[in-house]
């Protein structure tokens, strides 16, 4: 969708990318903000330390988003600025070296930001909060273009996408909970895990039908995050009920929560992706395998961190310093 501005697509990425090198480190690093990585870890560290509820509604916020950009991304199957206009662009790494060369319409950062921001603006309606929103939400975006890897349509179609849903989760959600607690446990479980993977296949055969390839568009791994937290989430309201806004003044628990939490789900993260990319390849094993992987890591950090850690307080004897709210 480069073509969208006309050549000012290109002239502002090239404009950007005369920036000093303040600049360079400021984007590549913040960039990072607008990342799966981030998001999984952020919403790792709600569910533990701050809101568990508030984690779980991103979550499925996050996951609905990324689904309709990914599923954008295979139907229009446009390319990287750095990899159409290589003379003029560079593609710059982020922070972590990753240069991604997937479809770019709509930027998938960008996206993420609006959502993830824009909602908890509405949970958390504070005017400094909003300020760092914004600020985030705009950052983010401009990243994308900086470092060579989004057009300006990519990044305003992506943010506007991305507050446009969660502005429309916000409106329905009181409904969408009532439902939830109305029915069983073993009918949402059906629910979420039927409809992303119906869902998922239809974004495939629109993808593949319009002649582009699944892998740089794949939604698998967000489908896999919808269906482990789901089914983690389930189990652990059900049997661990791991006390967190108990514990939100004790911050050597947060601290030691946090640290570990990230210490495992990291761990399992990139020893899983070393596995699995060694033995699945290609459509549809890699995609199926990636699925399965992000389920299994989204299961244990909504399920099997809560036990654990439920498990060491109970033998330290911790009790929460002040009441649930």
């Amino acid at each position: 969708m480069g073509e969208l501005l006309g050549p000012l697509d290109d002239q502002i990425i090239i404009l950007l990318q005369t920036l000093s090198a303040f600049f360079d480190l400021f984007f590549r690093f913040i960039t990072l903000f607008g990342d799966k990585l981030f998001i999984v870890g952020i919403i790792l560290l709600f569910f533990l330390c701050i809101d568990k509820k508030l984690a779980i509604r991103l979550t499925f916020l996050l996951a609905f988003n990324a689904f309709i950009t990914y599923a954008m991304k295979g139907f229009f199957g446009l390319k990287r600025p750095y990899l159409i206009n290589q003379s003029e662009i560079s593609g710059i790494p982020d922070m972590l070296g990753q240069l991604p060369d997937d479809y770019t319409f709509p930027s998938g950062h960008s996206s993420a930001a609006g959502a993830f921001w824009t909602f908890l603006t509405t949970q958390w309606r504070k005017p400094g909060f909003w300020i760092i929103a914004i600020f985030m939400i705009i950052s983010i975006a401009i990243s994308r273009c900086y470092l060579g890897v989004h057009w300006p349509t990519d990044v305003i179609i992506g943010t506007f996408l991305g507050i446009a849903i969660s502005l429309l989760f916000v409106y329905f959600l009181p409904k969408l909970e009532e439902f939830i607690e109305e029915t069983s446990s073993v009918i949402i479980l059906l629910i979420a895990i039927i409809l992303p993977i119906v869902g998922l296949a239809i974004s495939y055969t629109l993808t593949i039908g319009v002649g582009n390839q699944v892998e740089p568009s794949d939604p698998s791994p967000w489908v896999g995050i919808f269906i482990g937290v789901t089914l983690g989430y389930l189990l652990e309201h059900r049997y661990v009920k791991l006390r967190v806004k108990e514990f939100r003044s004790n911050k050597k628990v947060l601290a030691y929560r946090a640290t570990l939490s990230l210490i495992i789900i990291f761990t399992i993260y990139f020893a899983s992706k070393a596995i699995f990319e060694m033995f699945f390849e290609g459509f549809p094993l890699a995609q199926i395998a990636r699925l399965c992987r992000y389920a299994i890591l989204a299961f244990v950090g909504i399920f099997c961190i809560p036990w654990l850690f439920v498990f060491i307080e109970q033998k330290l004897s911790l009790e929460p310093t002040v009441s649930a709210e």
